[in-house]
């Protein structure tokens, strides 16, 4: 199960649909993911950019956040299951540019192997989907009991 507050690299697919099938555009990419808050109930997935590299930059920046809150999932599904947030509040601080989105993350095994799989929409309606798993990077952080080294 993943812990309660970490930060973490993952590298993965967005696929990206503006309108029709034919449209779709996929991309590999960085994600800065990190979980924080009373019980690990923030979710942040952070866009840092086109993954060009095998190993995760150790400059990854975050540019775009969306924002997840935690909410019961089937019990038959693994992982943790996040909605994502159509709003946000200013008290809290986050890296990159913070953009509103409907739909659902889920994060799923522990580190250093977690993975993550998301789906939603955009408030200007563009469709997305990403699967992302951790890799590692000199920038990761884990809540004190969790730690685990995942650097080569």
């Amino acid at each position: 199960m993943p812990p309660d507050g970490f930060v973490v690299a993952m590298r993965g697919r967005l696929v990206v649909a503006p309108g029709s099938k034919r449209h779709r555009r996929a991309v590999d990419a960085w994600l800065i993911v990190s979980r924080f808050g009373p019980g690990g109930l923030t979710l942040a997935i952070a866009l840092a950019g086109a993954a060009g590299a095998d190993a995760a930059p150790p400059r990854l920046a975050p540019r775009q956040t969306l924002l997840g809150q935690r909410v019961a999932a089937p019990p038959q599904r693994p992982g943790i299951l996040f909605q994502l947030l159509g709003h946000w509040s200013p008290g809290l601080r986050i890296a990159g540019r913070w953009r509103a989105a409907g739909g659902f993350a889920r994060l799923i095994g522990s580190p250093p192997a977690l993975r993550l799989i998301a789906a939603g929409r955009l408030a200007a309606g563009l469709r997305w989907r990403i699967r992302a798993a951790q890799q590692p990077w000199i920038g990761e952080w884990h809540m004190p009991g969790h730690a685990r080294l995942t650097l080569p």
